[in-house]
């Protein structure tokens, strides 16, 4: 099975593995304006498909019994969340270039 998380990061085109760092954030949402317009109209579902996967991850790792150490887990856990937070400024950086179920989706996923 793909690990659909990998495969968005590894695309290069929104904030995945950016740990909170504002620099690298505001470098994506620069690179924006210069991505080739059919990618710029799938940006928004690659932000849906990383806001879903990481809530799924998530929820997964604080629901089950985790095979490794509990620091694991957590730490897990905390990068799904940091996933959530690093999109929340790429978006803001770009508010009116994506549709409002967009923000929605990543406050709610905040919230959770």
């Amino acid at each position: 099975m793909t690990n659909i998380p990998q495969v968005i990061r590894g695309l290069d085109i929104i904030p995945l593995g950016t740990n909170g760092d504002a620099s690298l954030i505001l470098n994506y949402a620069s690179k924006f304006s210069a991505l080739p317009q059919p990618v710029v109209f799938n940006v928004p579902n690659l932000i849906l498909w990383s806001i879903t996967c990481s809530n799924k991850q998530r929820a997964a790792l604080s629901s089950s019994q985790f095979g490794g150490n509990e620091g694991t887990q957590q730490m897990m856990i905390a990068q799904m969340t940091q996933i959530n937070m690093d999109l929340t400024p790429y978006t803001s950086q770009m508010r009116y270039r994506f549709p409002a179920h967009l923000h929605e989706a990543l406050a709610r996923a905040q919230s959770e």
